[in-house]
């Protein structure tokens, strides 16, 4: 998704933008199975005349046919040490809020090591760690959008969660920043979050009245039970809540905003306007 969003602004501005992909969208395309790059003489050609490198690759359940350590960590690692040869003039690495967690999850610890990777590297590089992404199309947003019309709701205990959500146009923002070279960029890494930290509870309750509905009736549900039900929904490799994912949404999600507000010159988007900003897109 944020490939997909970066990938359209870049070509507004005139860029010609080369994606690895699955299933070709462009001519330019390069058809791959992103798992199975993790030697980086598989990536030297492909990097012939590329001046900037963007990873957005990400996937929340580690399955036979989405390695996790794969995708998150030694595709990247190879993709890193090739565009070192090959004099890559700028790396973006697209990681996540809470990867240098205490105890963390195999996405946690595997987006990390990508990061800490690139970190030792010779490369400019620049590295964003979001929280909850909005986008107006993306499977998350669409998820609690559509929950939040509900008239009832239940949530992970008391659904008191501290999450900061971040809209897709302040991320890209940010990755076009970067291809810039803005000093706010150079071999940093930015927490990429919204203006605003709410609850899981109070993030329903906002989208509800962005669309004109009234807030859902809530109904907490014990936390045991919660584990019960993401160890059960484990078992269907297409549901994204697992005890994993349900880890993560119980620690919570947000950041200061000096990083992303440094770099954007403003604020970022505050959720309470992210339906009224995505209207615009």
């Amino acid at each position: 998704m944020i490939g997909r969003y970066t990938r359209a602004a870049l070509e507004i501005l005139g860029h010609e933008v080369i994606g690895l992909v699955r299933r070709r969208i462009r001519a330019s395309d390069i058809v791959a199975d992103y798992s199975q790059m993790t030697n980086p003489q598989q990536w030297l050609e492909h990097l012939k005349g590329i001046d900037v490198v963007i990873n957005a690759v990400g996937v929340l359940r580690n399955t036979p046919k989405t390695p996790m350590t794969a995708i998150h960590y030694l595709a990247p690692k190879a993709l890193f040490e090739a565009c070192e040869k090959m004099l890559i003039a700028k790396v973006i690495q697209i990681s996540a809020l809470g990867v240098d967690t205490v105890n963390p999850t195999l996405y946690q610890s595997s987006k990390l090591k990508a990061d800490e990777y690139l970190k030792q590297s010779q490369l400019n590089w620049t590295i964003l760690r979001p929280s909850v992404v909005f986008a107006p199309d993306g499977a998350s947003a669409k998820m609690f959008l559509f929950l939040s019309r509900l008239p009832i709701v239940s949530l992970p205990g008391k659904g008191q969660m501290r999450l900061q959500p971040v809209h897709i146009q302040d991320i890209v923002a940010v990755i076009l920043a970067s291809i810039e070279n803005k000093t706010s960029t150079r071999k940093k890494i930015i927490n990429c979050v919204g203006a605003k930290v709410v609850s899981y509870k109070a993030m329903l309750a906002s989208y509800a009245l962005q669309q004109g509905k009234g807030v859902p009736l809530f109904i907490p549900i014990p936390l045991f039970l919660m584990s019960l039900t993401a160890k059960l929904t484990a078992l269907h490799p297409d549901i994204p809540l697992e005890p994993d994912t349900l880890k993560m949404l119980l620690e919570g999600s947000a950041a200061s905003t000096a990083g992303i507000t440094e770099v954007l010159g403003h604020e970022p988007i505050s959720i309470d306007d992210f339906i009224a900003t995505s209207k615009k897109i």
